[in-house]
């Protein structure tokens, strides 16, 4: 046996071994000579399926192909999946669930193992976003709460409902409702503890119930009942907030939702059922919704019924609670609430804005002006993941009661990131939440009272709209809803009257296979590029005549038309007009580099929040630095060295050193008690001292403030002596030395400030119905045409032409932009130059059909003309919001 031939053990080496074609047939690949049998290598022709929706279930893969053999592999990402072997062109895997977590492409391949065998080619699986589904609960509720540790929504059923007077928990998720718990007559409003462990609930009798949760189980021990009012009667809980950290300590604002207010109680703070001795009575704050801050110690609420838009920040101590500050006007929330954010420290308000209730700054303001309609957007958080949600109404939705709409923004740079629009919902929205993974749920009242009496119908909104590439909590039931599109740009964006038909190019967001571009409302022919891209035509006989051409999207009809609109400008064949869709209120000429700089606002859908320094040669941006959110007012310093910053909505001015735009400093402009925070109605620099300025004060809605004038700052320190707080300044002009600054009221006004050390001295005024005063050539010339002598404030001539003016002693020219009497009540506007000298008018530039109202106007270069228009208005059919005119002619 040791000298055994090797033929005679060839049977047993074959008995071993795993691969087919041992010895001298069967093999799977042709031996040649004498070597061993070769397994062939596979080729994949196709899968299915190919694609799968991010958190699908577990499912099993179909491989075809070719040189498939018993012992292939088919590999998901690299990694071996349980593979059955079905024949040489067909293999069969199990994908689990979680290979399909997250979104993208896997790699599908099929391993036949040595020798000879080898990796296949690959296949594509794509794993997609689940799209946004909107379920409709069919179940009527008051008010509604999130409990995140037991994965439940919990409603308020009002007694006129089926199943009514009764608290409901909602698994989102599966889309279904648990059985009624009684509660009491009409529960209204619910607040949740922190914890989640404790829900109350206020009643129509005047009475609060407490329940233990998840069960919804009664608190039988707990007992309250509201104190009566000798004029009102008995008294509700018309707001409810559970202290952080303390679910047995709960705030509630008293009222009487018949009474005008409604609250007619003021505030109490209850420890379990025993009320602490101090309250905020009523006369203090009208408050229709609270919020509490980090801790038990701190306690927000707001007027959101009356107009006063006012922030209550109180104190709460073992006593009970004390108000510490009033704030008027500064959350402007028209029938809305206030959430509190305890990581940043700030107040996000239903109307947009967010705050800081410590030192009362703007700390940003989201554009939601389109979704306003008679009450302010509801909002809901979702800043783990950096996003805020605003639900409402555009001016259609509004007026009809059908339909709703939901933007979400990014709650960093406060910019929009996409738009759903819900036209199957029937109502006005009244309350508003985040739940889950991907879900928002909210109800839709039948009746348009501010006042959350009148139930309404639960809905429940899911998917990729909500989370972007998180996966979504519920991929089946109800209806799939498509993201409205959104548009950034035109190319070209104006032609000159009489072209040839033109390709116009739409880019964007979010476009569906049926998307087409219309022309003022009239479809263009259109083809879908892509979801961010159309090709349209415009037919020359759109081009005859100069004017602008409201350009939109529409896909699905109207009703999921994009919000935004963008202008395409038809100029005179005769002019040398270039007109660009960018929405900024003010623009400056940095001579240094040659660009036009503008403060672009958040509601431009391509640079929002940004200054685009813009180059007028070419029509090109050179760069787009994000600022905070609404910026508004820009200077620049006679070196070119810096960049002042003034805001919309943030009461401070930012400094950024040019051209990198880096922020240099920052400083606040206060707070008035009544009119709200202070803004930069004007700001100019010291021509002598870049780090001087002069900022003239406004109030909410642009007016010069009435109580504060203007003051001189000193890197953003103010000099002592301001001027009279009863001059209601619009704006101020350094002279060339530095040490005078003249300056126009709105109450017909013009005066001269002395300038030193300690700030402002007034020395001279005479009342004189000016305009915006601009100094050149040692005289003043305004707004109203008028040209006036600074010694004695002596009118010495008149322009008989009344606009934005822009003198310029270069040129010995002054310029005018507005319109004559022909053109008033028109979208039509003029340029005229004059002689500065003789005050003879030299020349006129007709500049037809132009998007919204000039708000701003400068020279640049050796030849050219830069304004702004703005169009305020939010209409049913959306209106482009602002232009930038370039005018390039010697």
């Amino acid at each position: 046996m040791r000298f055994m031939r090797f033929s005679a053990l060839l049977p047993v080496f074959c008995a071993f071994n795993l691969l087919t074609g041992c010895g001298g047939g069967g093999s799977s690949s042709g031996g040649s000579g004498g070597g061993q049998p070769q397994n062939p290598s596979p080729a994949i022709t196709s899968i299915s399926p190919d694609t799968a929706l991010q958190s699908a279930a577990a499912f099993t893969l179909t491989v075809t192909g070719s040189g498939f053999i018993s012992t292939s592999t088919v590999q998901w990402g690299g990694a071996a999946l349980v593979t059955t072997y079905a024949s040489a062109t067909t293999l069969k895997a199990g994908v689990p669930a979680s290979a399909l977590a997250s979104v993208g492409t896997a790699k599908v391949t099929v391993v036949n193992p040595a020798p000879g065998g080898g990796t296949s080619n690959s296949a594509s699986f794509a794993i997609a976003v689940p799209p946004t589904r909107l379920v409709s609960m069919n179940l009527m509720a008051s008010d509604i709460v999130w409990d995140a540790a037991h994965g439940k929504i919990y409603a308020a059923v009002p007694g006129t409902e089926t199943n009514g007077n009764s608290i409901v928990a909602v698994d989102p998720v599966k889309q279904s409702a648990g059985s009624p718990q009684p509660a009491g007559t009409n529960p209204l409003p619910l607040a949740i503890s922190a914890d989640d462990s404790l829900l109350y609930a206020g009643l129509a009798d005047g009475s609060i119930k407490r329940f233990s949760l998840p069960g919804l189980t009664p608190d039988a021990s707990f007992t309250v009942t509201l104190p009566t009012d000798p004029t009102v009667g008995q008294q509700v809980a018309i707001g409810l907030a559970v202290a952080p950290g303390a679910p047995h300590t709960f705030a509630a604002i008293l009222g009487n939702y018949n009474w005008t207010g409604p609250n007619t109680g003021g505030t109490l703070i209850y420890d379990d059922a025993v009320m602490r001795a101090n309250g905020v009575a009523s006369y203090q704050m009208d408050d229709s919704s609270l919020a509490w801050g980090s801790d038990a110690a701190t306690l927000f609420a707001n007027d959101g019924v009356s107009s006063g838009n006012n922030l209550f920040v109180m104190d709460v101590a073992g006593t009970g609670v004390t108000l510490k500050s009033n704030f008027g006007y500064l959350v402007p929330t028209e029938y809305g609430a206030i959430h509190f954010d305890s990581a940043s420290g700030s107040i996000y308000a239903d109307g947009g804005r967010v705050v800081d209730p410590n030192s009362a700054d703007v700390v940003g303001t989201f554009d939601v002006r389109d979704i306003q309609n008679s009450r302010s957007p509801l909002c809901a958080l979702d800043l783990t993941n950096g996003r805020v949600f605003f639900l409402g109404q555009t001016i259609d939705q509004g007026t009809n009661g059908t339909g709703m709409t939901v933007a979400v923004f990014d709650a960093r740079t406060y910019i929009r990131l996409a738009t759903i629009s819900l036209p199957q919902v029937t109502g006005w929205p009244m309350t508003f939440l985040r739940w889950g993974k991907a879900g928002l749920a909210f109800t839709a009242s039948a009746t348009r009272s501010p006042i959350p009496q009148a139930p309404g119908n639960l809905y429940l909104l899911d998917g990729a709209f909500v989370s972007g590439s998180q996966p979504a909590d519920f991929t089946t039931g109800g209806s799939e809803v498509a993201l409205a599109p959104g548009f950034t740009g035109l190319s070209p964006e104006f032609v000159q009257a009489g072209s040839a038909d033109l390709a116009l190019t739409v880019t964007g967001d979010h476009f569906g296979a049926d998307a087409a571009v219309t022309w003022n409302g009239t479809a263009l022919q259109t083809t879908v590029v892509n979801s961010t891209s159309l090709a349209a035509t415009i037919p020359a006989a759109d081009l005859t005549t100069a004017g602008t051409a409201v350009i939109n999207v529409e896909q699905g009809g109207a009703a999921d038309a994009a919000l935004n609109s963008l202008a395409f400008t038809v100029v005179p064949a005769d002019v040398k007009l270039a007109a660009y869709n960018l929405n900024a209120l003010d623009l400056a000429w940095d001579s240094s580099r040659s660009h036009l700089v503008l403060p672009v606002m958040g509601s431009d859908r391509r640079y929002a929040n940004t200054v685009v320094q813009f180059d007028p040669a070419t029509g090109t941006v050179a760069s787009a630095t994000p600022v905070p959110s609404d910026p508004d007012l820009v200077r620049i310093t006679p070196d070119g060295s810096s960049l002042y910053l003034g805001f919309r909505t943030l009461n401070k001015v930012y400094e950024y050193s040019l051209p990198g735009l880096s922020l240099s400093s920052s400083w606040d402009l206060g707070y008035e008690p009544f009119f709200g925070p202070y803004y930069a109605g004007d700001l100019e620099i010291d021509p002598q001292n870049n780090q001087t300025t002069a900022v003239a004060f406004s109030i909410n809605g642009g007016q010069p403030a009435q109580d504060h004038g203007f003051t001189l700052y000193d890197s953003g320190t103010a000099r002592s002596n301001s001027a009279s707080p009863r001059l209601r300044i619009d704006n101020v002009q350094w002279t060339p030395d530095g040490s005078t600054i003249y300056a126009a009221s709105i109450d017909a006004d013009i005066l001269k400030f002395g300038v030193d050390a300690s700030g402002l001295t007034q020395q001279k005024s005479k009342i004189l119905y000016v305009g915006k005063v601009h100094l050149a050539n040692g005289m003043l010339y305004d707004d109203t045409g008028q040209v006036i002598n600074p010694s004695d404030f002596s009118v010495t001539g008149n322009l008989n032409a009344s606009g934005l003016v822009v003198p310029d002693a270069t040129l010995n020219r002054i310029f005018v932009l507005g319109q004559t009497a022909a053109q008033i009540n028109t979208s039509d506007y003029t340029v005229q130059s004059f002689d500065m000298t003789t005050l003879a008018p030299v020349q006129s530039l007709t500049l037809p059909g132009l998007t919204g109202v000039p708000v701003a106007f400068t020279r640049w270069g050796s030849h050219g003309l830069a304004f702004v228009t703005y169009d305020q208005w939010v209409k049913p059919v959306p209106q482009p919001t602002g232009m930038l005119y370039v005018v390039n002619d010697a």
